[in-house]
This record gives structure tokens, C-alpha cells and sequence, in this order.
């Protein structure tokens, strides 16, 4: 997946699970998105209060320098566009 895109996508999934946007399987996936991203950057940058701008670059940044971290995130987002697509359905 493009990083650009990434970053976006899971600063989208991080913020909608802050903002309480998610509900059931959909708010699991979103938190364990949440959760991988709070942990990685718990010295770096607080979720909550960034801007999404500011945590798209954070991650493209460390995506860039750490090719598991990109592996991992960009299985946590498919995994939520899987559950989110399968929530649509249902």
C-alpha cells in the first residue's frame, strides 16, 4: 500500500475510534489500529491531541525507517477495511 495513503487511512480509523465513530467488530478493529499506533509513539506524539496531519507525517516517518512497523499497520488497517466492508454488507 502507498504510505502516503497508509498514514492517512490509519490516522482516519485512530481518530473515528477517539471520536467514538465505530461500533461492535468495526470499534475493534479501529482500536487495535488505535492501540499499535498509541504504543509506537507513546514518546513521541499523543493521538489524541494531534492534528491528523501531524500523525500521517509520524507515521510515514517511521514507516519509512521501520519496514515491519509498515508491515504490521498496514495489516491492522486492511483488516479494518475487511471488517468495515463486511459490516456494509450485512
Amino acid at each position: 500500500m502507498e504510505l502516503s495513503i497508509l498514514a492517512s487511512q490509519a490516522a482516519e480509523i485512530a481518530l473515528s475510534v477517539i471520536d467514538k465513530a465505530a461500533d461492535g467488530a468495526l470499534k475493534k478493529a479501529g482500536s487495535d489500529v488505535l492501540d499499535f499506533l498509541k504504543n509506537r509513539f507513546q514518546d513521541k506524539l499523543s493521538i489524541e491531541e494531534a492534528e491528523p496531519e501531524m500523525i500521517e507525517a509520524t507515521i510515514v516517518s517511521e514507516a519509512e525507517q521501520d519496514l515491519d512497523f509498515q508491515r504490521d499497520l498496514e495489516k491492522l488497517v486492511s483488516n479494518y477495511q475487511k471488517t468495515q466492508s463486511t459490516a456494509h454488507v450485512s
